[in-house]
């Protein structure tokens, strides 16, 4: 692990890491990752690691929005404001 990344484990077992970015003032980058996909799925589950990332991405019972959320706290969601199953 890069020495200059800080990590840690919530109460709740999320595992966090953080690190500066490369001096580029005002930006941010956020990543979920959910260690499982297509591959792990069994039968009766397939496509369901796909669905996860679209409602994990895009909406939930506490923001019908999160680009909208974003702006309206001044955050402008850039370019690469995807979601991705590998």
């Amino acid at each position: 692990l890069d020495p200059l990344v800080r990590h840690g484990r919530l109460a709740n077992g999320l595992t966090y890491y953080v690190r500066q970015n490369d001096g580029r003032t005002g930006k941010v980058e956020l990543r979920l990752i959910v260690k499982t996909g297509y591959l792990a799925e069994k039968r009766k589950e397939i496509n369901l690691s796909h669905v996860l990332e679209h409602v994990a991405f895009g909406k939930s019972s506490r923001f019908s929005n999160i680009a909208n959320f974003l702006k309206s706290n001044s955050l402008i969601p850039g370019e690469d404001f995807n979601a991705h199953t590998g």
